[in-house]
């Protein structure tokens, strides 16, 4: 031996830093060599790593522990009292590596490591028995190996040696008589005689006389002893036989947990031996729990089990007990026609066979209507029946089955009112039927009622029941469907809850505790102790948490921290805090320790993956390339696990391409976006034309070649990038909103490209596609976020189309956009509410097809038997309903007044609103500001638009901004009357700063506008112009720009013109059905105080007055006029009254037949919402756009006693000769600010937050 080497160092792989492995390997290192420490360090080495091959099963482990106990052996003395302990360790390394590995050279040296163990053992040593057993565990193992009888006879000689050895009563007497009861009955399957069985069952019955029954090993004992029996009977055909062997399973069965995996084979077992008894008796007792049994068994068995297959088989010999039935003379057989039908189910659940349910239902209407049915009864019948419904509409959607099904639990509930057991059933399973409905249909209505089904469930179920997981997981799974659909993070919030309260129910020991949880509609699988998460390189902290600290059975905590990790990660996507996303992950990796390895494993992994791929998407630059990895390595194991040829292999591949962009970008590896791109061509080749998800995959496609284009500059890349957005943006098929963005990355790909005609062509297809992207509403919870982008995107199209001097599309576009946005906002009533009201059969069919052809196709660990159906059924499934939603809007185009039905509208549809006065409206983009101005034509009824370059504007726009908006604040929390202490200088620097801006925009805006327009200064009747700004110009005053600082003629826009502000241009067309000849009222609501409240907490005390105003304003009052503040806020723009906040989202949801006029005398009431920054919100453009033709407001703070000078002024000019006339307000304010501004002590900040909108 080399006295320079580290031996048994070399085969040992270097474990993590920190664990127990690697602090002994430095110690080794660090002691000399030859040093009496080192065989017991090496010893200590070997006793570590066989302790972590048992817990993960890293075969280097192994190796590492044979070497280091080989080494500690080499090294150690015989005459060492640690030779001993080496030497077991040695041999039990060594038969581990074997049952590995199967090489029997390994299980003969660990045989002959015990046999030198024993010789170096003095007679009577203590532990004699102990090493002789592992001797005769080696001789056994090797007889499983190579069937060689002679083995098996030199273990029983051993064992019984063994069991001479142990006196009556020591704690270790049992195993030794069980281990030869195994022996004995080894020896005689493989042709021994019936002696060896015999004796088998001899010791095996004397084994379990000794076990307590608290020991987990128990219930295999008394299954191995129903296994001798019913291989006796099978000789013997002796009845007591049988008997013994069906005593023996259910005693097993009985021992056994839910969650134990020994427990599905025992009830077969069990099945298998009373099917035996049945054919001989024909006891329809024994037939019935054969079938029960069988069921349990499949219901706790996974899928990709190859047991799974057998259990199904034997139910396949329910067919001879089915015959017998229906041959029978006594049609009264309603408990066996109940089993049969289960039976069945449980067939069609998993082969999928219509036929199966055919016949479920055959039996179930032959006991109604010829059995003696009792309650009891009629209570199973419409059970079974009830699922049988619910589970065929899964798989079919005919909604006929869906209706059946909800009759039945229906009529159950009813029947089962003062059983709260069955009414937990009834209830449960009709919330799963409505949460399936809902995710086929996509009606709001049917998810809420399966939550109240799920809420009824929970009342009647005990506090302390184990039952009650299986409501709070459903609970939080429907809350969670909610939420992904109308994006209220309440909904989320609340389904964490409540699957968090389900991890700490009490275990179930209802015995189809599995299969309940399979009727909700997640997939569940026994527990495995082994992963492919372990093949991961170096895991991060948050996958190595895996180990749940739960009582509950393993499927009902499969399907919690599934449904946890999706919840945590839907709030992640919405609220971006990361804590939300690493729970995620954490709940993710606890799934996959819960799932058996293969396909199950590969879903939880998928879902796992994804999370991981957000959490770099969310890191951006600061995620490690570790951190890449082990999303990449995740996702691949879920590729590798997923059969070829399987629906979900596509999706799963476009996740691990994605996964593997991202780490290109961040380790610039090119190899990784090859290989990505490579994948996602193979997809792409085998995917059909009509496959909904191909324009998603084609824009990934896209966004590779960007990505990859933008790390290497290879314009081919840039170009194909174009290829793939056009085809995915051009595409009849698919996710509306996935064709959106591709359109628009289509269009910003061909600028790039200096490709203008290609550009317009993909903005055009951005904007067709607009409306149809919004027009059901786009969830609150991304509802701005979303907004802002589509504003974005709008301006950016009109700005490319003024560019190549297509004017009048830019306009059309922009005013299109901008109608959509501020429709959303506000939530104004839709083209489809309007539908709704006049033909709602056809409203109802738009929104039932919308929601198929927007149904999300990103599968989860949960995906239904739908979700999982063949490309080409799905592709065929769009193929119509793409069919449908053309053909119904074509019949609601034939309708009156829907003639242009998500049509956009056209300039000659909107010259009606220019009337004498020019709208001027206003583009702001990254690379241009202009202005266009919608005006009659001189020669002709037609209008025009005119073009004017705002030339250096764009520099200023943000400035611009940030100083309006800072004043705006300093007089929203200081007020007037609190300024009158501030210094003068103070008072004269925001005097200077409002004129600095107010010269800019009267330079960059309105001058160049007016010029155009050739407007004389100080006219005798001043013109109108309306103002539609967008973006950041949208907050500022451009109604005052002028030059302050002079008196000259000419130098401020009012000098000219009237302004009034309109938020689209379609706000300023004549309501269709406004009425005609109006009766004037006026409805005041007077508020001086304040009340310092958010209106998102503040409570309704009566709601007395809120309803008061409306319903007056409905019936009576054409004008409107609130003294009182107002609150914006991206959620709850709301007017703040005394007995809570009246919100514009209840105003807009008014018909106000009657509205003409509002003056709204309140803080804040024009003023936009910053968190909304591309787009202004305030409560003003509201009121106009919920009916208003005419509205007064103001931007910001003002003083107490301007808006009374104000009020009186205007209402004057309004109510001149004692007739009424909105249409004076513009005029009127004009007046009343000119006034204002001439007071003593009146400064600019003074009057010019006050505007005009509308008419």
């Amino acid at each position: 031996m080399d006295p320079t080497r580290d031996e048994g160092l070399i085969d040992v792989v270097d474990p993590f830093p920190g664990s127990s492995a690697y602090n002994l390997l430095n110690s080794i290192r660090l002691a000399p060599i030859g040093h009496p420490i080192r065989p017991l360090l090496m010893k200590s080495l070997g006793d570590v790593l066989l302790d972590r091959f048992r817990s993960f099963g890293e075969f280097d482990d192994c190796d590492g522990a044979v070497s280091s106990y080989q080494t500690a052996v080499d090294l150690t003395s015989n005459d060492h009292p640690s030779k001993l302990s080496m030497l077991i360790g040695l041999g039990d390394a060594l038969l581990e590596r074997f049952e590995e590995t199967a090489d029997l050279s390994d299980c003969d040296l660990s045989t002959r490591t015990y046999n030198s163990a024993i010789e170096s053992m003095p007679t009577g040593h203590p532990d004699m028995h102990f090493v002789l057993s592992k001797l005769a565990d080696a001789f056994l193992a090797r007889f499983d190996e190579n069937k060689e009888v002679e083995d098996c006879s030199k273990a029983i000689q051993i064992y019984e040696e063994v069991l001479a050895l142990l006196p009556m009563g020591h704690r270790c007497r049992p195993s030794a008589i069980n281990d030869l009861a195994i022996s004995f009955q080894s020896r005689f399957e493989h042709g021994s005689s019936l002696g060896d069985l015999q004796k088998a069952i001899s010791y095996r019955q004397a084994a379990i006389e000794l076990t307590r029954d608290g020991n987990p090993d128990k219930s295999i004992m008394l299954n191995r002893l129903g296994d001798a029996f019913s291989s006796k009977y099978k000789d013997s055909h002796d009845n007591v036989d049988c008997d013994a062997a069906i005593s023996s399973y259910d005693a097993a069965v009985r021992l056994a947990s839910n969650d134990d995996p020994e427990r599905p084979p025992m009830l077969d077992d069990l099945a298998m031996s009373l099917l035996d008894r049945f054919e001989r008796y024909n006891d329809r007792n024994d037939c019935d729990n054969a079938i029960s049994s069988l069921r349990e068994a499949v219901s706790l068995t996974s899928n990709d089990d190859c047991d799974k297959h057998l259990w199904f088989n034997h139910l396949g010999s329910i067919s001879n007990y089915e015959s017998a039935i229906e041959h029978s003379p006594n049609r009264d057989l309603s408990r066996e026609r109940i089993s049969l039908s289960s039976a069945h189910l449980t067939q069609f659940n998993y082969f999928g066979e219509k036929i199966d349910t055919e016949r479920a239902i055959s039996h179930i209407n032959t006991a109604m209507q010829f059995g003696a049915v009792n309650d009891w009864e009629k209570i199973d019948l419409l059970d079974v029946l009830g699922r049988i419904y619910s589970a065929r509409f899964e798989r079919f959607g005919e909604h006929s089955d869906s209706g059946n099904a909800m009759s039945a639990y229906q009529n159950g509930i009813e029947l089962a009112k003062d059983r709260p057991v069955e009414q937990f059933a009834f209830q449960t399973n009709l919330g799963v039927l409505f949460i399936r409905i809902f995710k086929r249909l996509g009606h709001v209505d049917d998810c809420n009622s399966g939550i109240a089904a799920y809420n009824a469930a929970l009342n009647v179920v005990r506090h302390d029941d184990p039952a009650r997981a299986t409501i709070l997981s459903g609970l939080g799974y429907a809350l969670l469907t909610r939420f992904e659909r109308l994006g209220h993070i309440a909904d989320c919030e609340e389904a964490i809850s409540y699957l968090q309260s389900g991890i700490s129910v009490p275990p179930s020991n209802l015995i189809d505790r599995a299969g309940w949880l399979n009727n909700l509609g997640i997939t569940l699988w026994p527990d495995s102790s082994t992963s492919v998460l372990s093949t991961i390189v170096k895991p991060p902290y948050y996958i190595c948490k895996l180990q749940p600290n739960s009582s509950v059975t393993h499927p009902t905590k499969l399907s919690i921290f599934t449904n946890l990790g999706q919840s945590y990660l839907a709030r992640f996507e919405r609220l971006r805090h990361l804590v939300d996303c690493d729970t995620a992950i954490t709940n993710f990796c606890i799934a996959v320790r819960l799932s058996t390895g293969s396909f199950d494993e590969a879903a939880k992994l998928c879902d796992l993956g994804n999370a991981l791929v957000a959490r770099v998407e969310y890191l951006e630059d600061s995620a490690i390339l570790a951190d890449h990895d082990t999303a990449v390595s995740t996702l691949q194991c879920a590729v590798d696990l997923t059969p070829e040829g399987h629906p979900l292999m596509a999706a799963r591949q476009q996740n691990l391409a994605i996964s593997l962009i991202l780490r290109f970008d961040c380790s610039g590896q090119c190899q990784d976006a090859d290989y990505a791109i490579q994948m996602m061509e193979e997809v792409l080749k085998v995917t059909p034309h009509d496959y909904p998800d191909k324009p998603a995959w084609l824009a990934n496609m896209g966004h590779s070649h960007l990505r990859r284009f933008e790390r290497l500059g290879n314009k081919l890349d840039l170009e194909r990038t174009a290829l793939e957005y056009s085809n995915s943006a051009q595409s009849t098929i698919g996710p509306y909103s996935s064709r959106f963005l591709a359109a628009t990355n289509w269009a910003r790909c061909e600028a790039r490209l200096s490709n203008p005609s290609s550009s317009l062509t993909a903005y055009s297809r951005a904007l067709y596609l607009l409306p149809r992207v919004a027009w059901k509403g786009i969830p609150m919870g991304d509802r701005y976020n979303e907004l802002a982008r589509m504003g974005i995107l709008v301006r950016e199209a009109v700005a490319a189309a003024i560019s190549a001097g297509k004017l009048e599309i830019a306009l059309e576009w922009l005013e299109q956009g901008r109608s959509i946005v501020w429709g959303q906002i506000l939530q104004l009533r839709t083209p489809l509410d309007e539908l709704q009201t006049l033909y709602p059969e056809l409203a109802k069919a738009l929104k039932r097809i919308s929601s198929g052809l927007e149904r999300k196709t990103s599968y989860t660990s949960s995906s239904s038997i739908d979700e999982l159906i063949g490309m080409e059924e799905r592709g065929k499934k769009y193929r119509d309903l793409t069919r449908e939603w053309e053909q119904t809007v074509d019949q609601v185009r034939s309708k009156p007044e829907f003639e242009d039905f998500l049509r956009p509208k056209t300039l000659a549809k909107l010259s009606s609103a220019i009337r004498d006065s020019p709208i001027v409206v206003l583009n702001v983009h990254q690379n241009r500001c202009d202005a266009l101005i919608f005006v009659k034509n001189a020669t002709s009824d037609s209008s025009m638009v005119l073009h004017v370059p705002l030339d250096g504007l764009l520099q200023h726009v943000d400035q611009l901004h940030h100083d309006i908006n800072r004043l705006a604040s300093t007089f929203r929390t200081q007020g007037f009357s609190e300024r009158a202490s501030i210094r003068v200088r103070e008072r004269e620097d925001d005097e200077a700063r409002m004129k600095s801006i107010l010269a800019v925009l009267w330079e960059r805006v309105a001058q160049p506008v007016l010029q155009k327009l050739e407007l004389p200064a100080q006219p005798k009747k001043l013109p109108r112009i309306w103002w539609c700004a967008t973006g950041a110009l949208a907050f500022l005053p451009i109604h005052a720009a002028g030059l302050y600082d002079t008196d000259i003629v000419g130098s401020k826009l009012s000098d000219y013109a009237i302004s009034s502000y309109t938020p689209t241009v379609t706000a300023l067309l004549e309501r269709p059905n406004a009425v005609k000849d109006k009766k004037f009222g006026l409805l005041a609501v007077l508020q001086p105080s304040t009340p310092n409240a958010d209106p998102c907490q503040t409570r309704r005390k009566n709601g007395l007055a809120f309803r008061n105003i409306l319903e007056i304003c409905r019936l009576y009052a054409s004008w409107l006029h609130l003294a009182c503040h107002g609150v914006q806020n991206v959620h709850k723009s709301a007017f703040l009254l005394e007995d809570g906040p009246l919100e514009l989202s209840e105003i807009v949801k008014e018909d106000f037949p009657n509205a003409e006029f509002a003056f709204l005398s309140a803080c804040q009431t024009s003023a936009g919402d910053k968190k909304l920054s591309e787009e202004a919100v305030h409560l003003a453009a509201g009121m106009l756009l919920s009916g208003y033709r005419s509205v007064v407001a103001t931007m910001w703070s003002i003083r107490d006693k301007d808006a009374p000078f104000v009020a009186d002024v205007v209402y004057t000019h309004l109510l001149k000769d004692g007739q009424p006339d909105y249409t004076r307000a513009a005029s009127a304010l004009h007046d009343a600010i000119q006034k204002l501004s001439q007071q003593p002590g009146v400064s600019l900040l003074s009057w010019v937050p006050f505007i005009h909108m509308g008419h």
